[in-house]
């Protein structure tokens, strides 16, 4: 899945491609992405909007709302991911 993460914060906008299946990540923002999953993991979830919220993620690697609740703390969540993360809740 290609998605398109166009930024909120300080991080820079760009492309990441994502396989749920695999967990397998490729593109420009790849290892960006994997940093924050890594440090979501270790936390135990991430903290974001609406701040101070924080929210418990298990294997973002694999399930689109914890891989869209990682994202979200820098980009806007893209409507294909809002979508899918709706539809597998």
């Amino acid at each position: 899945m290609k998605i398109s993460l166009s930024p909120i914060g300080r991080h820079a906008g760009g492309t990441v491609m994502w396989n749920p299946d695999t967990g397998e990540l490729k593109g420009p923002l790849a290892d960006t992405v994997r940093t924050l999953i890594e440090r979501a993991l270790r936390r135990g979830g991430v903290t974001t909007h609406p701040y101070p919220t924080f929210y418990e993620v298990d294997d973002p690697w694999h399930n689109v709302r914890d891989f869209a609740l990682v994202v979200s703390q820098f980009w806007n969540v893209p409507a294909e991911l809002k979508q899918e993360a709706v539809c597998t809740a």
